[in-house]
């Protein structure tokens, strides 16, 4: 967004300035939670769990702006392929059934499968007809919160959807609201279109990202036209959108990628000495669990670790004892040493945020933090054996 600005899903909304206008936006998709059943009489602590839940769609994005100035004619929103779209005739023919049906259900929609990289291949919708909710809230009065449902008068929203034209101005503030059931940036899959079995995003677009971008374009527009003319006219918005799993980086990530990384060498050039090292090891062979850093050594005895198994007594469970007592005293000295400034309790919704190099990562129902996007995660639950 704007000079390479990282946007964080299911988050807190994001600041836009550009030439057309000043506001808001903020992305929602859906995660599997949204489908777990929950215990009766109790409700989601994650708000955006609880905002999908019982809805269909995939994701939702919300736009909250005011204009500096009113566009000259429509505006479109944009998916955008920069690479060329290779299909086979089997692929062609899925593609054109869905495309067929997008026309259908969104007047002005028109679309290009580019097999070169001269031009990229687009779906273009006007904002006017395609956006699911649309308000224009007065001056004075207060305009929807972002993260909520957004409001709109039916009737207006049944002519807007016909094709009534809006008469933009610089004093309204304006809340858009984009959703839909037929595709899953998470999964990165096309699903839910009547008579068709959902498949992959990769078998059209390959792994290349995809774009999203705002265009203001002339009175004088041909909707049928290529995408060519409408890049001639005024890009308001792009958002770069990959998926860590089953697309590459686009060029706009890799571009905040190398200036993060650059930052990040500046700012420890200005740290220095004063950087802290916390590390955390789980010995899962004698239940050992060290926690140190430079201020706060905590070490077991290193000669236990050296003993032989096999002069273990087999049938004491004494030293099974011991070990939970020293594993229990280990963790209680551990936690004395833990600012309790840095602990929340059980069930408290947090927010975690990748960095350069990291890659936050679903695995068996938690958050993981890796070092390499594609990476396995193997979660498994470690029980010590004993000999009889």
């Amino acid at each position: 967004v704007g000079t390479n600005e990282r946007v964080f899903p299911n988050n807190l909304p994001t600041k836009l300035d550009n030439d057309l206008f000043c506001g808001e936006m903020l992305l929602l998709f859906r995660t599997s939670e949204v489908d777990e059943p929950i215990p009766e009489g109790t409700t989601d602590s994650d708000p955006v769990v609880r905002y999908f839940r019982g809805k269909q769609r995939r994701f939702e994005f919300q736009w909250q702006f005011k204009l500096k100035k009113v566009p000259d004619g429509d505006v479109f929103v944009c998916g955008e392929l920069d690479e060329p779209v290779r299909l086979g005739m089997i692929q062609r023919t899925l593609v054109n059934t869905v495309l067929k049906f997008v026309k259908k259900m969104n007047q002005g929609f028109s679309y290009f499968l580019s097999d070169t990289s001269e031009n990229p291949s687009y779906l273009a919708f006007p904002v006017g007809t395609s956006m699911d909710r649309f308000c224009a809230t007065k001056p004075g009065k207060e305009p929807p919160k972002l993260g909520n449902e957004i409001y709109e008068d039916p009737d207006l929203m049944r002519k807007r959807r016909k094709g009534m034209k809006i008469e933009w101005n610089t004093e309204d503030v304006y809340t858009l609201a984009l959703w839909s059931a037929y595709f899953d940036w998470i999964d990165w899959q096309i699903l839910n279109f009547p008579g068709i079995r959902p498949f992959s995003a990769t078998s059209v677009a390959g792994v290349q990202p995809i774009k999203l971008t705002l265009y203001s374009v002339s009175n004088n527009f041909d909707s049928m036209d290529r995408i060519d003319n409408i890049t001639n006219h005024e890009k308001c918005l792009a958002i770069e959108i990959s998926n860590s799993a089953k697309s590459t980086l686009g060029a706009e990530a890799k571009k905040w990628k190398s200036n993060s990384i650059i930052e990040e060498e500046v700012m420890m050039e200005v740290i220095g000495d004063d950087v802290v090292k916390e590390e955390v090891i789980d010995s899962t062979n004698d239940m050992n669990i060290s926690v140190r850093s430079e201020d706060t050594p905590l070490n077991r005895d290193d000669s236990t670790n050296d003993q032989d198994e096999d002069d273990l007594d087999d049938n004491s469970d004494d030293d099974d004892d011991e070990d939970l007592i020293y594993y229990d005293a280990v963790v209680e000295e551990s936690i004395g040493h833990i600012d309790t400034g840095d602990l929340m309790a059980s069930g408290v919704p947090i927010s975690l945020r990748e960095g350069t190099g990291n890659y936050v990562a679903s695995g068996g129902g938690y958050a993981v933090l890796q070092s390499s996007p594609t990476s396995s995660i193997v979660l498994e639950k470690v029980m010590r054996s004993r000999r009889s």
